[in-house]
């Protein structure tokens, strides 16, 4: 279940949900890294008590944001694309 020690954990539930998961996964546990998918939370006040606990407990939190005019991420993917055509 939930409850057992990991050290990084992806929480990838329905928005309404994500509050009341990220809150019962940092009291019970307390992993080095969480990954959330986005929108992160409903409310800024949910978001800055999410940010406030995960900084007391020293957990990592990350949000995981499509990055689809990131120019890295256009490169990366050009140089794949490319790569994946040149394989034929």
């Amino acid at each position: 279940g939930i409850i057992e020690k990991k050290d990084i954990v992806i929480v990838s539930v329905n928005t309404n949900e994500q509050y009341k998961v990220l809150i019962k996964l940092i009291k019970l546990t307390n992993p080095k890294i969480i990954l959330c998918e986005k929108p992160f939370c409903k409310n800024l006040a949910h978001q800055k008590k999410i940010i406030g606990l995960c900084k007391k407990k020293k957990i990592v939190l990350f949000v995981n944001y499509i990055r689809n005019s990131d120019p890295i991420y256009l490169k990366v993917f050009k140089i794949l694309n490319k790569d994946e055509h040149t394989k034929h």
